[in-house]
This record gives structure tokens, C-alpha cells and sequence, in this order.
């Protein structure tokens, strides 16, 4: 594997066709979380949170969630509706609710 490079991580992985903005494959080859779309400079080195996670002394397999992504999705849908609504004119009441496993 010593031509293994983030080009070569993308073509395999494809983390750009499924991260959706929050996840990419940083320069140092790990995997990085942009939480927050809107301002990039908020990234997260996902091998810095297993190695906290480790030092923690929690025993894996670990679920992690990213707080400011399921607010940004939720944002998005909410979005979504009320351009629908905008676009369809509709004149009743709307209040969205999403059931989220967390």
C-alpha cells in the first residue's frame, strides 16, 4: 500500500458521494467531521475522538453523535417543508416531527 493516497481513499471509500459535507478524508488520511457545514473550520479528526474515547477506557464497539449534524438535518428538513408549503400554498397548520434514534 505505499501508493496509497487520499485520492486512492476517496475513489475506494467515495466519502464525498455519501458524507453529505460532514465527513472528508483529511490531509493526514484520516477522516474528518465537519459538524457544522456552514463554517468549515470546525473539523473534528474522528481517530483523535476513538483515541479519547480509548483513553476513557470505554469498551468498543461505541455509538458517536455529532450533536450539530442532526440539528443541521433537522434544519434542512424543515427547510425542505416549508418551501414545499410556500410552493404548494398551503393554508393549514404544520408542525414537523421527527423521530430520531439517538
Amino acid at each position: 500500500m505505499s501508493n496509497w493516497s487520499i485520492e486512492e481513499a476517496e475513489r475506494v471509500y467515495g466519502v464525498s458521494q455519501w458524507g453529505g459535507g460532514y465527513f472528508q478524508i483529511g490531509e493526514n488520511g484520516n477522516v474528518h467531521i465537519t459538524p457544522v457545514p456552514e463554517d468549515p473550520s470546525i473539523r473534528i479528526d474522528f481517530n483523535s475522538v476513538i483515541e479519547d474515547i480509548r483513553k476513557e477506557g470505554v469498551q468498543f464497539p461505541v455509538v458517536v453523535r455529532f450533536h450539530d449534524i442532526l440539528r443541521s438535518q433537522v434544519a434542512g428538513l424543515n427547510k425542505a417543508f416549508r418551501k414545499s408549503i410556500t410552493e404548494a400554498e398551503y393554508q393549514g397548520e404544520y408542525q414537523g416531527v421527527y423521530p430520531v434514534k439517538v
